[in-house]
């Protein structure tokens, strides 16, 4: 994912990195601190998901088993506090690594940086949403 935030380095664009306990070491929010090879970068937040809130969400919007090691990309405007919030599974772009996940959006670096490019002549520059 790094390298991917490195490639597409866009001031439109904020990265969140969510990492779940789906292996040994990543138990808690220190462990998944301690084994992120992360770069500093300004415009990117990493969270933990203890409770595989996302991945879960995720599972049950495209009827996966667990859905995690997914790539995720919201258009601006999207807000998870709208009065009627989106689902996990609205992207408006989306790829994965993951068994049962489809097969044409299995994770390609360039077609996901072609798919984030093509959607940002449109964006402003983000803010707060």
């Amino acid at each position: 994912m790094i390298d991917l935030a490195d490639e597409l380095d866009d001031p439109r664009i904020a990265w969140d990195v969510v990492w779940v306990p789906l292996y040994p070491g990543y138990d808690t929010v220190q462990d998944a601190l301690d084994n992120t090879p992360l770069s500093p970068r300004q415009d990117l937040r990493v969270w933990y998901d203890g409770d595989l809130v996302l991945p879960e969400g995720l599972a049950d919007d495209h009827g996966l088993n667990l859905a995690w090691d997914v790539y995720l990309v919201y258009e601006p405007g999207r807000s998870w506090h709208d009065p009627d919030p989106m689902t996990l599974g609205e992207a408006d772009f989306w790829m994965h690594q993951i068994w049962d996940g489809p097969d044409d959006q299995v994770l390609s670096p360039s077609d996901f940086v072609d798919g984030v490019t093509e959607r940002l002549p449109s964006c402003d520059v983000v803010g707060e949403l």
